[in-house]
Formats: C-alpha cells, structure tokens, sequence
C-alpha cells in the first residue's frame, strides 16, 4: 500500500510535463460489481448452516457470491491509442446471521494496468484492457454458539490478473465517464488466521489449504478528470476558493493507544482510547490575499470506534471529534500545475467519548467488585477545546476552477478530558491528550472572477 501511495505521487507530480509532451493525464474513480467464486468459504458456510439446522434453527447463513467494490486510478493517455496507469480497488464481501456468527472479507487489489484503443468508428473509446497485481486479505470470520465464541482475524495476499473490454466518453476535455466488463482472477491461495496470540495457516478438512477466491466477472463504473491541454492560471489572488475532504483519520497517543492489562492500571495518564484508523471527512473555504498566501475556515469530523481487546471482536469506547476553526495556507511557487502548500489553522475542538455497551458491563463490573452495587459508572464524556493543527499538502489544477490534491494533517486539542471520578484516576482525567491525523482527499472549486 505504500509502495502504490508512492507510484501514485511521483505519477501526480509529473502531470505538468506530461501535459506537454501531448499526452492525456487523468485521475479516476470508480465503483464495481463482481461475482466471487469463494468455492473454501461457502463450504464453511454450508457446514456452519448444517450446524445451525442440528440445534432447531429455520434460518441460514447466506453463501457469499457476489459483493461490491470502490476505488481509484491514476493513468495517462498516450499517443497511438494506448493507455497505462495504477489502480487501487477496495473488495467488499461479508455474510451472517446474527447473534450466531458473521464472515467479513474485505480486500485491497492493488494493478498495474495497460489498454488499447480499437480503431472502431461509431464507437467512442472502445478499448480492450489487460492488468495485473496483488490481492491482499483483510477480513475476519466469527462464530458464536452456546459453548463457544471464535473470533479469527485473517490476512494473506495473492495473485490478480483482468482481462476486460471498456470505453471511457470525455464529456469535455477535462471530464469523462468510464465503464469496463471483463474477468478477474483473484485468489489468496495461502490464508493465515490470528485466534488470541496464535497465528496458523488455515487448512480445509480434506487437507488442502483454506483460500479466499475472489475471482468472476466484474463490472466497472467511474469518472476521470484530465489534466488540462492548455495552461492552466495558477494566479488565485483576490479569488475564493471551496474545498471538500474525505479520506482516513489516524489516532494517535492516547486516543491510538492500545488497550492492554497494564494500559488499564491506575496512573495519572488517564484510560488509553484505543481507537483505530476511520473515516474523516471536512469542508473549507480560502480567500487568497496574494498569489502564494491564503487564509479560510474550516470544519472537520472523525467517528472512530475501539480496536479489538485481545482478537474478542468487543472494544471499550468510541469517540467523536468536531472541528472548526481558522487557517492559513502557503502555497509555494512552481510554475506549473503543481501547487505544494503548508499550512497552519486554531480552532475549537468538540470531543466526546463513550462507552461501547460491552465497556459499559466491564467497567461496571470492576467497580461492583471494589465497591459494591451502590456506584454507577459515568459512561458518557464531552467538552469542547481550544486546540491547533499544521500539515503539508498539494493540489493539482485541473483548470482555472476545479482542483483535485492531498493533505495531511496533525491536530491536536488541548487539555485534558475530564469527567467525574474513574476508580483509579486521581484528578478525574479521563484521557489525557487528544489528537489525531488527518489524510485526505481534496476536491476544489474556485468561483470565476467577476
């Protein structure tokens, strides 16, 4: 994954000049349709049903043939018809039957891809397309019956080979649709499960080990935006300018720390959050005072969840952070299309923590146990902090309005989380230090002049 964030910044970086050299730059993205064979993982599911039907049970698990997937490509359109790029794909397939067990079996295929443009009149950018890559598995399987509860995280990585027929209709010059049909082979042939602290490979009852097979056909939709085939003003003085972000939030101290045995004991530190990687979304506008300076508002959101305690599948808090504040920005001078920019921001920092219903029983039973009955925990804790936050970025100009770029940010709000008393916990602290990062990607659009 970090080697394909790579591949896809140096081939970013390098748009200006491709544009000049008469080639056509663009990035994408899509979502998708496919069919899985998942032949090892619907016999477990079958075996799982056969289970389920000796102890009295009407309902079933269903067999997992199909799922969806979304992504992103990076490509450049070559003189001759033809056109290489990078693509990145996240696969979704899952199944259960609650409360009894459910399979989840997410998946990041990274490809290299090349295609071809037919000659074919009437048929506007019919292409024929190969590509090649890795599958890498991300998912989990848990099973729960009366006498016992599995939880098995899985990873493996595997072989990916498409072969597909597509067309991509450019509604203008900068902007298009795109849309393929083809195969896909893709098969983790070696799968390791993680039960508690032990890892293994996973193996079938007939001996042969367990894979995960997403192969079938696919179906594939998306949008591109090209690089512009004239020069682009890259002059924003006296303009605004609108931003929307989405992308990944990372915690880090306390609200990333994992939650151990130890991380619980009694100390000044406050309780660890372990909180794990999601979501974050935010929008902005700038006002450029000069040509290389800009300063805006901005607004942000991250909802994270608890990493699993010990591979349970149960965590003990969730958070929620609203952000709002100033900032400024500077953009440095490249001549091109290419703009790098640093950027500092102040604001308020809305932070909220709450117990998961399975903290809520653990943490209440510590408590009963010290104390007896006659103590509630408070589970719930907020309060709003004045903090900061400084990061790098890029944007490239598709034209003089749109813009499409990358951001990374760390913020950090300042103080303490406090809360009535936790047993342990001098000073009511609850979680001492909030912060996070922040990787997304940005999508501009300035208004024309007036």
């Amino acid at each position: 994954m970090r080697t394909f964030a790579f591949l896809m910044l140096v081939a970013a970086l390098a748009f200006p000049a491709c544009a000049t050299a008469r080639v056509k730059p663009w990035l994408g993205t899509d979502g998708s349709w496919a069919t899985y064979s998942m032949t090892d993982v619907n016999r477990l599911i079958r075996d799982f049903n056969k289970v389920v039907a000796d102890v009295g049970l009407l309902t079933t698990m269903d067999q997992i043939k199909y799922g969806l997937g979304f992504g992103a490509a990076l490509g450049i359109d070559l003189p001759g018809g033809v056109a290489l790029g990078l693509g990145y794909e996240r696969l979704t397939a899952s199944s259960g039957l609650s409360p009894l067990g459910s399979n989840e079996y997410p998946a990041d295929a990274l490809r290299a891809f090349a295609e071809y443009k037919l000659p074919v009149r009437g048929l506007t950018g019919l292409h024929l397309g190969a590509a090649g890559g890795t599958v890498s598995e991300a998912g989990r399987m848990e099973f729960t019956m009366p006498w016992i509860t599995e939880n098995v995280r899985l990873s493996g990585k595997g072989p990916l080979v498409e072969v597909y027929v597509g067309s991509a209709v450019w509604a203008t010059p900068q902007f298009g649709l795109s849309g393929s049909l083809g195969y896909r082979y893709a098969k983790v042939g070696k799968v390791k499960g993680k039960l508690g602290h032990e890892t293994a490979t996973l193996y079938n009852d007939n001996g042969s080990k367990f894979t995960i097979d997403y192969s079938g056909m696919f179906m594939r939709l998306g949008l591109k935006a090209a690089a512009a085939e004239a020069p682009v003003s890259t002059d924003m003085k006296g303009r605004f300018s609108l931003g929307l972000m989405g992308g990944l939030g990372l915690p880090t101290g306390k609200l990333g720390e994992e939650i151990t045995a130890s991380s619980l004991s009694a100390s000044d530190e406050g309780l660890p959050a372990g909180q794990k990687t999601t979501g974050h979304y935010g929008i902005y506008a700038d006002y450029f005072v000069s040509r290389s300076l800009a300063v805006g508002a901005d607004f942000g959101y991250l909802s994270t969840k608890g990493k699993d305690i010990e591979n349970t599948g149960e965590s003990f808090f969730t958070t929620k952070t609203t952000q709002f504040g100033v900032h400024g920005k500077y953009f440095i001078p490249t001549g091109g299309q290419v703009l790098p920019y640093l950027s500092l921001g102040f604001g308020l920092y809305n932070r909220k923590l709450d117990f998961t219903d399975f903290g809520k029983l653990a943490f209440q039973e510590a408590v009963d146990e010290l104390f007896g009955s006659g103590l509630t925990l408070t589970t719930s804790y907020s309060d709003t902090k004045p903090g900061m936050n400084g990061g790098v970025g890029v944007e490239f100009k598709v034209n003089d309005a749109l813009g499409i770029g990358a951001s990374g940010t760390y913020h950090l709000a300042f103080g303490e989380l406090q809360g009535p008393p936790v047993v342990g916990f001098p000073e009511e602290t609850i979680l001492k230090g909030w912060q996070y990062m922040a990787f997304n990607v940005v999508l501009t659009y300035a208004p024309p002049r007036r």
